[in-house]
């Protein structure tokens, strides 16, 4: 079963910048016209992909008083990437990668869960690489 996740990122940050992150990170990847995908094997996969109707998204996001001011504030300077996984630990090393590629821009960055939650680039990826698995441990039980 397909999961998702969105990732917001500076608009200067493209699929191709996404791509040259992936390209020293031994992860084998296609790079598409709109996507970058990831195989592991015949079924398990993870797709990075434009997400649909982002403006709609980027209002709803700037305008709820529940995720952080930080993040409503910046939503408008992001592209958001939406990133759909059927394979935990391959979507796991795809995200640890691509996020700790971002140098400056990690600072300026965001991970939206589909959780219920919005976390800073940073944190998340801090949490990655202690072992946390998003999927199963809230932000607040971490």
């Amino acid at each position: 079963m397909s999961q998702s996740l969105i990732i917001a990122l500076p608009t200067h940050l493209t699929l191709d910048s996404i791509a040259a992150s992936l390209a020293t990170s031994g992860l084998i990847f296609t790079r598409g016209a709109t996507s970058i995908q990831l195989l592991r094997d015949a079924t398990r996969y993870v797709d990075i992909g434009p997400m649909k109707e982002p403006a709609a998204a980027i209002d709803d996001y700037s305008s709820n008083e529940d995720l952080p001011e930080k993040f409503r504030a910046e939503v408008r300077k992001c592209s958001l990437r939406i990133v759909y996984f059927n394979d935990f630990h391959l979507a796991k090393a795809t995200l640890e990668t691509v996020l700790a590629n971002l140098g400056d821009a990690l600072a300026r960055s965001w991970i939206d869960s589909d959780y219920g939650w919005v976390m800073a680039a940073e944190q998340f990826l801090a949490r990655l690489q202690a072992g946390w698995d998003w999927r199963v441990r809230s932000p607040a039980s971490s």
